[in-house]
């Protein structure tokens, strides 16, 4: 249910934004009591309701100017539009006019509008619409004057076929290959483009298995099937069998198609192996152990334990890379990371030796995480020690891969050297540092500190137009394109002035906006800003009436919206709290509340309201454990019924670690910072992380069985 920005990170002298000593803590400025924080704020606004009521016209006007344009009434719309020349959204009111009208517009006009607003995000918009107008109308001289680097594939490709009509030279031709090789579908107007490349001396058949490759990795296999009936008769058959391999890789594997070696035919059956060890690894490793020795991976030498390595005969002797050689087909790596990552997930016996037999320079972070959760779901903490050896890899969390290196080293008997890294990661202000503090028993290290801002740079963030254009569309009512103006001015500020605008944006109450500009800069320490409590009034009745701690509906509804009350899921989960319409007829009908339509979920009273009450019925659902209900809040509560234990209680801890989903895992651990970060911006006593990991019951148990899930968090 979590909602994932997608937002890319991204003219007045008039001051229109109020001046809140209390949200802006400009640096000349000493600490302020509460009572000077109040009457700054209070004149604050005052002097900026001032301003802002000399612009209370204009924004009439426009927005008169705008209903007319929508309703065909061209003279009311030039009437007002005339005396608006000067205000800030006047570029807003020529790109309605100009957008729709761009199939009789002469270059001229929108040249002229490009050059005059070419710092707004209009402009954009309206070049890009123009290219199109260009295209259909085969103007190809005035297309290439007016193209700039583009990401859509069709304006691309008609800026290939420009220049191939005004100089079809090699360069060209580079780029229209480049183009070409996309694992995805290209559109229909690249077509001419792709032509002239398939007449070129580029167009080889290496360049088609290229493609292939491509394509094959992002499962297009019709796209595949296509790009086979190009190549030559003597290697179309080749081609076929990779798709077999991938629609159904276990007959593939099976058959005689592989009897003669080739390099294509190697890369099949690599291909084939991995897709079938997703579902059955152990087939899988008998498949890899058929095809092996042409790869070069068996030497004649015997099978024999490294004593540094820690691992035992029997496990070297059934991996499938006991003894490579180095000359070995570099899509050994790719194999033996297929079937170790598949044994771990499917928690075969052989898992920890296939894990291990995987070459270092295919180790990356999923493999890290394999190797982090099989340890910790079978208690293998001298693996996890040894694993651990190595840095964390590309987007491996580093402080969770050091958390639980200290784990494994406190397990296996190396108390000191774990107390050492105990100690580094409890400085951090982090899920992991929490934890880490908990082990050791000293206090968390929140390491709050205000933004500080200089008063200049305030003064001309605040004035600059895109800030002016954004305050004067959110005062007109026009709340997405609003937003749209503030992210283009931010994407576009330099690092040491988007604070200023952070700060601008808390004030409008854009609290997901803050958080954006913030992590866009990593600037993580102002817990004011970036840990915002809006909606008290709200919150608390909520809490009070579902028995919650508001700093876990805070912490729930900063995971799941970060506080957009418009947020939309790609699940079609809304608002603060992600509520599926589905969920929110539900509850409501529990309430006794009349939900007139699923768009009343973007209410944030309503969303709170009945946010909380979900969560209140996951709670009960199993017994008060937080761990579980933000689980089930996240992915449902029938996974994390499948999710739970058999046999016996799990330390709450690790089975956090051990969820499958990814997203899942990651939400409950920020759901249980967030709530002490919150407790602590609350002015409340933060409970420790531990504290709220209570036991995981096994299936059909509850939290509150006595001793044996006790026991299970221990250690």
């Amino acid at each position: 249910m979590s909602f994932m920005e997608t937002a890319t990170a991204q003219v007045s002298k008039d001051n229109l934004r109020p001046m809140s000593a209390h949200s802006r803590r400009l640096a000349p400025l000493p600490a302020l009591g509460w009572i000077t924080v109040a009457l700054v704020c209070a004149l604050g606004l005052a002097y900026a309701g001032s301003r802002v009521d000399e612009l209370s016209g204009d924004r009439e006007s426009f927005r008169r100017a705008r209903e007319a344009l929508r309703a065909g009434d061209l003279q009311a719309y030039r009437e007002l539009a005339s005396g608006l020349e000067d205000y800030a959204l006047y570029p807003y009111l020529r790109y309605d006019y100009l957008r729709p009208r761009l199939a009789q517009a002469a270059p001229q006009e929108v040249r002229a509008f490009l050059k005059s607003y070419s710092e707004t995000p209009v402009a954009a918009p309206l070049r890009t619409a123009w290219l199109r107008t260009l295209a259909l109308r085969g103007d190809w001289p005035n297309y290439l004057a007016y193209y700039t680097a583009q990401e859509n594939p069709v304006l691309q490709c008609h800026y290939a076929t420009a220049r191939l009509r005004r100089q079809p030279d090699q360069a060209v031709l580079e780029e229209i290959k480049q183009l070409w090789l996309s694992a995805a579908p290209r559109p229909t107007e690249c077509d001419p483009a792709f032509a002239v490349l398939s007449k070129s001396a580029l167009w080889t058949e290496d360049l088609i298995w290229q493609r292939i490759r491509l394509a094959m990795t992002a499962g297009e296999t019709r796209l595949a099937a296509y790009l086979g009936d190009r190549l030559s008769p003597a290697e179309r058959p080749w081609a076929t069998l990779w798709i077999t391999s991938h629609d159904n890789p276990a007959k593939a594997l099976a058959g005689e198609d592989f009897k003669h070696d080739h390099p294509i035919g190697r890369e099949i059956i690599a291909h084939g192996i991995a897709r079938l060890a997703r579902t059955d690894a152990e087939q899988a490793y008998a498949a890899w152990r058929r095809f092996a020795p042409r790869f070069k991976i068996y030497s004649p030498r015997s099978c024999r334990r490294d004593p540094s390595d820690g691992v035992s005969k029997g496990e070297r002797c059934s991996s499938p890379l006991w003894s490579k050689l180095t000359s070995g087909d570099p899509l050994i790596g790719q194999v033996e990371r297929s079937l170790g990552l598949a044994a771990a997930d499917q928690r075969l016996p052989q898992a920890f030796a296939w894990l291990y037999s995987i070459d270092a320079s295919v180790v990356d972070a999923q493999v890290q995480r394999a190797q982090l959760r099989l340890a910790i779901a079978t208690g293998a903490w001298t693996d996890l020690a040894r694993w651990t050896e190595r840095e964390a890899v590309g987007d491996m969390n580093p402080l969770r891969w050091r958390y639980w290196r200290a784990r494994a080293l406190e397990s296996t008997g190396h108390a000191p050297a774990a107390r050492g890294l105990f100690q580094e990661l409890a400085a951090e202000r982090d899920y992991y540092g929490f934890a880490a503090a908990d082990r050791l028993g000293v206090p968390y290290r929140f390491g709050h500190r205000p933004t500080r801002l200089s008063t200049a740079e305030d003064t001309r963030i605040q004035s600059s137009p895109g800030m002016v254009r954004a305050r004067e569309l959110w005062l007109a009512g026009y709340l997405r394109e609003a937003r749209s103006e503030w992210t283009y001015t931010v994407n576009h500020l330099p690092d040491r002035a988007v604070p200023a605008a952070a700060a601008i944006a808390h004030e409008w109450g854009w609290h997901d906006r803050v958080i954006f500009a913030l992590g866009k800069v990593k600037a993580y320490d102002d817990l004011e800003f970036r840990f915002p409590t809006p909606y008290a009034s709200w919150v608390s009745e909520s809490a009070a009436r579902s028995n919650l701690e508001p700093a876990i509906l805070y912490s729930i509804m900063r995971a799941e919206s970060a506080f957009f009350d418009q947020a939309r899921s790609a699940a079609g989960a809304v608002g603060l709290m992600q509520v599926l319409p589905s969920t929110g007829r539900l509850v409501a009908k529990d309430l006794g509340m009349p939900l007139a339509a699923d768009a009343k979920l973007y209410d944030p009273e309503t969303n709170i309201v009945l946010g909380s009450q979900y969560l209140r019925q996951m709670l009960a659902r199993f017994d008060r454990h937080l761990v579980m209900a933000a689980a089930a809040y996240n992915a449902g509560p029938g996974k994390v019924e499948r999710w739970r234990p058999q046999g016996g209680c799990q330390n709450a801890e690790l089975w956090v670690e051990t969820i499958p989903y990814m997203e899942t895992r990651r939400y409950v651990r920020n759901t249980l910072f967030y709530t002490a970060l919150y407790e602590w911006r609350m002015g409340k006593r933060v409970k420790p992380i531990t504290e709220r990991l209570a036991a995981v019951p096994p299936r059909g148990g509850t939290a509150t069985m006595p001793i044996t899930c006790a026991a299970a968090n221990k250690g």
